[in-house]
């Protein structure tokens, strides 16, 4: 998929516009990064209380809930990376 594919530019559209949507990748790149450190942080910060039997469920779907969101927003960062290449 090339970056003009992903990004729907098309031949007509001006030079400013493709820029302008070429910025915008890369600063929801950028986003997307930052997201998924904060969320990796917080992973890294919870992960011995998985040790813990005890756990309550809310707590446990909480933790799945947040490794779920942290999968999803790899694999768009890793999509946006892509685009970003070609």
């Amino acid at each position: 998929m090339s970056l003009a594919g992903g990004l729907n530019l098309h031949p007509g559209e001006s030079r400013a516009m493709q820029a302008w949507q070429v910025d915008h990748a890369g600063r929801a790149w950028y986003a997307l990064t930052e997201a998924v450190e904060e969320v990796n942080i917080r992973r890294t910060r919870i992960a011995p209380l998985r040790i813990y039997a005890g756990i309550l469920p809310e707590y446990r779907k909480t933790l799945n809930s947040m490794d779920a969101m942290l999968r999803e927003l790899e694999e768009l960062r890793s999509r946006i990376e892509i685009l970003l290449e070609e």
